[in-house]
């Protein structure tokens, strides 16, 4: 309880049951959400405990009037008491409303006190970018009437409502017509379709190999290749040699050289998002978890508000950055101050700025703790690095030319060394990438060959790029960050930075999507899910999501009313419903998924909780396929299922990211030869 904290300088705090008192404030609390939407049962009969059994006949089901109840919840119950008897007592003259920064944390404050305040009082507003002294005392300086923020909690109601009126309709009619519990809702929904496309296209991929001209030059024990841009289909091999040779016959040529030195642009501060995509990058944190490291940071102090979709500060926080930044110099750090529309841009803010460090430097954090906030910090101290970061850039570009000196080919190679690390010795590992010594006229002596190279299938999703996908689904490299941001604030994002976690979790819960050093697969659930939905012709894809953020966006700007979102998402749901009421699923059956035949005795192949085994094992059967094979544990991989149904019908997997014994990294095909009762494999390299 940091205001308690901050309060007991001017008068000590009494501890009682359930709250804080002294001689001017009562602190009490909510521990969550103390109110939830009523379901289903309690709408359509009050008087039983029966189950209503889940029917048809009763869909789409939209409340006249939506409603909260009090969680069933001893302790839930016994925290309401107190603080009702706390809002309403006599020597009580103002109400002051702390919860979280956002929209949900201002409609859970609201429910408790339209629901638990029998006389009208003044209620005002705490709003904290962060829980620190300095914050809380301001915020009770310039607490607002809490009515200026009812915008906001309109739009927190809108989405509510929406979210309880897709996920409750949706579950009960896909559970229904599919024979088997489906939850699902308006962004659970886009999120296990983003997967589930990313792995139809792994596993519709098909490689294909070609053949690419490339040369090497090697001077002073400094090498670097040239590959053409030519592509050569196998079945071109003689087009692909005859070209070769004309390249060999050639004159390669350093036709220009352009050395400078530049001042690269910095890093920018923190989105959660973003700060998340860091984390499961570097040290394989899920999002479950850098959320719940995050938050406690942020309520210990240590950190500003996370829940965040911006890199940028406010104009008005100068100040409090110079405190920040003074803290950190008194440790030694050198920073220094920096006024610039790169950092500090309300145009670029939706509702909080970036995630930063306060000045509340903690000394003894240990584990993901550390991690989490020394990233967070390291990030402030690059934007605020005083000394200045210089890298020097050489750009040559070599030509082959033939007799006539037409160019054949033109090839680029560039090259940097950092002079100053700058901002680099915080956050960046950056290399050095050295060149030979290159001058313009300089003839090279380099043989051309043909390499055999094939395409690659796409990555699977990452922490990091789920996050950047969801965050604007149809950015591509060319999207500015005007536009980006200006669609952000437009609602073009898949849930919400404060939400986005969570529901992920839901997926993973409920077997949808699995995830596993920070990757994302699709598990058969999730592509059941996403083929009844299609079946159904349900579209609650990225399109459909946006379409619908964007109407809380308007219900925020005072656009549009919480009662015409409703409407029109209870239209949409009558639409699906009356539309495929008389469509049939593919029943899904809830026995163990079989991910292949035994080599040996033909039987199905099941996975276990350290091996994938043949079910013939009761007839004494002895294939398996131990997940941390001492054979793929010594290149640092396991065996995945993926792999084990590809060695099941011989084809050879790709691997990345493989170890030798030296510790190189490298790619390759491995196949795998079952001779009875045993197996050994094959390695080809890529």
């Amino acid at each position: 309880m940091n205001i308690v904290q901050t309060l007991t300088k001017d008068a000590p705090f009494q501890k009682l049951e359930g709250y804080f008192e002294n001689s001017e404030y009562i602190v009490t609390f909510a521990f969550g959400h103390l109110f939830e939407l009523k379901d289903v049962q309690d709408y359509l009969d009050n008087r039983t405990d029966e189950k209503v059994k889940w029917t048809l006949d009763i869909l789409p089901f939209i409340p006249e009037q939506f409603e909260y109840k009090l969680q069933n919840d001893a302790g839930v119950r016994k925290q309401f008491k107190t603080v009702t008897e706390l809002m309403n007592r006599i020597d009580v003259g103002e109400i002051i409303h702390c919860g979280d920064a956002d929209r949900e944390g201002e409609i859970i404050i609201r429910n408790i006190i339209h629901a638990g305040l029998k006389e009208s009082k003044p209620i005002k507003r705490l709003w904290l970018p962060e829980q620190t002294e300095l914050s809380i005392r301001h915020g009770l300086k310039t607490l607002k009437p809490d009515t200026e923020y009812d915008l906001l909690a309109q739009e927190g109601y809108a989405r509510t409502y929406m979210d309880w009126l897709f996920g409750i309709n949706l579950t009960r009619y896909l559970s229904i017509k599919a024979g088997k519990l489906l939850r699902t809702g308006r962004v659970l929904i886009p999120i296990v379709k983003a997967v589930y496309d990313r792995e139809m296209e792994i596993q519709n991929f098909q490689a294909e190999k070609y053949l690419q001209p490339a040369g090497i030059y090697e001077k002073g024990g400094i090498t670097f290749s040239l590959n053409s841009d030519k592509k050569f289909s196998l079945h071109a091999a003689n087009q692909a040699n005859e070209y070769v040779q004309v390249l060999n016959k050639g004159r390669t040529t350093v036709s220009k050289v352009i050395s400078k030195t530049i001042i690269p642009r910095g890093p920018k501060l923190f989105s959660l998002s973003k700060l998340q995509g860091v984390l499961g990058k570097q040290y394989k944190m899920s999002m479950k978890t850098s959320a719940a490291v995050i938050q406690k940071l942020y309520e210990q102090g240590y950190v500003t508000y996370p829940r965040t979709n911006t890199e940028y500060l406010g104009e008005g926080e100068k100040e409090t950055v110079k405190n920040v930044i003074r803290a950190f110099q008194e440790k030694g750090y050198d920073v220094a101050f920096k006024d610039k529309k790169s950092i500090f841009d309300d145009t670029k803010i939706e509702s909080h700025s970036a995630i930063i460090p306060t000045y509340k430097i903690p000394e003894n954090l240990s584990g993901h703790e550390a991690d989490v906030y020394h990233t967070v910090r390291n990030r402030f101290l690059a934007v605020f690095c005083a000394p200045e970061c210089k890298v020097q850039q050489t750009q040559a570009i070599i030509s082959v030319t033939d007799d006539d000196r037409n160019i054949l080919e033109e090839f680029q190679v560039k090259g940097t060394i950092v002079l100053d690390k700058g901002y680099m010795q915080y956050d960046c590992a950056s290399k050095d990438k050295i060149l030979p010594d290159l001058k313009e006229g300089d003839c090279l002596n380099i043989v051309y060959n043909l390499v055999q190279k094939e395409t690659f299938p796409p990555e699977r999703y990452t922490v990091q790029t789920l996050g950047n996908f969801l965050k604007n689904p149809f950015r591509t490299e060319k999207t500015t960050e005007d536009e980006a941001y200006k669609a952000l604030f437009e609602g073009v994002e898949i849930g919400t930075e404060a939400t986005r976690t969570h529901i992920i979790e839901n997926a993973k819960s409920n077997q949808y999507i699995s995830e596993k050093s920070g990757v994302y697969r699709l598990e058969p659930m999730g592509a059941y899910l996403i083929e009844c939905l299609n079946t159904l012709h349900i579209d609650l894809y990225k399109e459909k999501s946006i379409h619908l953020n964007k109407l809380l966006k308007e219900v925020h700007a005072s656009k549009r009313d919480v009662a015409s979102v409703i409407k029109m998402v209870g239209d949409e749901l009558k639409r699906i419903i009356s539309h495929t009421d008389e469509t049939e699923l593919r029943k899904i059956s809830n026995d163990k998924e079989q991910i292949g035949v035994c080599p040996f005795c033909k039987k199905p192949v099941f996975e276990g909780k350290q091996n994938y085994y043949c079910s013939g094992y009761k007839n004494s059967c002895k294939f398996i396929i131990w997940k941390k094979d001492k054979y793929f544990e010594a290149m640092g991989k396991t065996i995945t299922k993926s792999m084990v149904k590809k060695f099941l019908i011989s084809k050879p997997v790709f691997v990345k990211g493989l170890k030798s014994k030296t510790g190189k990294i490298f790619n390759a095909y491995i196949s795998i030869e079952f001779s009875s009762p045993y197996h050994k494999y094959h390695l080809k390299f890529a």
